[in-house]
């Protein structure tokens, strides 16, 4: 990773991956979808069973709310890719299809867990609508973030995972990421949170 990586300019954009032979189009968000971006986070991170699901709507517009800040807030590196499904029939609109995944990708200081380099590129809130799910509709995303990386110089990405997130796991590994430390186990409450682990990928 490129060291003092530090700029008032915007960042070099990348080309918007194309569809290719996939039925799922990966590209920037838009800010009229961030209801539908909130959706698909809430159901990916928030249980909808017993009471939790009577909080899905404050968990929602917590999310909406949290995204909204960050798209406005934005700085020289960072983004928020979608997943759109591509319509089946030429007589739909692509326009109009909702997303069905997402990911942001931002750009973070040095932390103690990292390498030297002064700063780096951070993946979180990886999240496909349930009926969307295991259809490489993770995988799409997690490469349009590779690409923007590459375009934008740097070499290495980041993200976490949960220790108990099999299919997380799995997903990553498959990815070509790889477990650069393991955290510490932390105490909520009586009960301990599953450790977080925090995985590398050098790209090529």
């Amino acid at each position: 990773m490129k060291e003092s990586f530090i700029s008032t300019r915007p960042a070099p954009l990348a080309p918007e991956p194309s569809a290719g032979s996939s039925r799922f189009l990966i590209r920037t968000a838009r800010p009229k979808e961030l209801a539908g971006i909130a959706h698909v986070l809430t159901d990916s991170f928030h249980s909808s069973n017993g009471l939790c699901r009577w909080m899905h709507p404050l968990f929602r517009l917590g999310i909406y709310e949290d995204l909204r800040a960050r798209l406005r807030a934005s700085g020289s590196y960072y983004i928020c890719l979608v997943a759109i499904a591509l319509p089946t029939s030429e007589s739909s609109q692509e326009v109009s299809s909702p997303a069905v995944g997402v990911v942001e990708m931002s750009l973070r200081p040095h932390s103690s867990w990292t390498t030297s380099c002064s700063q780096y590129l951070y993946l979180s809130n990886l999240a496909v609508s349930p009926p969307y799910r295991r259809q490489g509709v993770a995988s799409q995303l997690l490469l349009a973030c590779e690409e923007y990386a590459a375009n934008w110089g740097f070499s290495e990405l980041y993200l976490h995972v949960l220790e108990n997130n099999r299919e997380g796991r799995r997903l990553y590994f498959k990815a070509g990421y790889r477990l650069h430390r393991a955290e510490p186990i932390l105490m909520l409450g009586l009960f301990p949170k599953p450790k977080r682990l925090l995985l590398r990928k050098c790209l090529n």
